[in-house]
């Protein structure tokens, strides 16, 4: 591909860039072929009490001439390869930073956690001090509907024997002997 001839598509890209890698992995094939045969020369040496045999001293020869394969991409094939370097490194960063919000995520929420059951055991600490504070006074919590009828009846009562002392006296006499026992 040439300066000229960009790709317009990403499948033209993509085509290039696998023509690209296809070249690539006929230099390497190549070059593996010619590492085979270094090793098995050198493997013939030491089997041959290292003396070199006219076979091993042409194909020593031929890979001393061998030149390694000049691999090139032309810019705009190294611009998308810079871009796509780029893109791997965000995709990388970003797959990076998941466990780190997983984490963040469950700390936050055993935070809360252990400060709601703090909050809890406040809480019933303060309302178990304030009972027993109650009660070591001898007092008591009743119910706001029962205290009202009582304080109700009470005045209700009061307000009779203002009215009525002579009948009074025989409820009096029975409030005082009920209260005493």
């Amino acid at each position: 591909m040439s300066e000229n001839n960009r790709p317009k598509s990403p499948s033209e890209i993509l085509e290039g860039l696998s023509n690209e890698a296809n070249r690539m992995a006929l230099l390497a094939k190549e070059i593996d072929e010619k590492i085979y045969a270094f090793y098995s020369v050198q493997k013939q040496f030491i089997e041959n009490g290292n003396t070199i045999t006219a076979e091993q001293n042409r194909i020593l020869n031929e890979l001393k001439s061998y030149k390694s394969p000049n691999i090139s991409l032309d810019p705009y094939a190294k611009k998308q390869m810079e871009e796509l370097k780029e893109y791997d490194k965000k995709i990388r960063k970003k797959d990076r930073t998941i466990p780190y919000l997983i984490l963040i995520i469950f700390l936050l929420l055993a935070t809360f956690i252990y400060f709601f059951n703090q909050d809890l055991k406040t809480k019933k600490e303060v309302k178990e001090n304030l009972m027993s504070e109650i009660y070591s006074k001898g007092d008591t919590i009743v119910n706001k509907n029962d205290f009202d009828l009582a304080n109700k009846n009470s005045k209700l009562m009061n307000e009779w024997i203002d009215k009525n002392p002579k009948d009074s006296e025989k409820f009096i006499l029975f409030f005082k002997k009920k209260t005493t026992k």
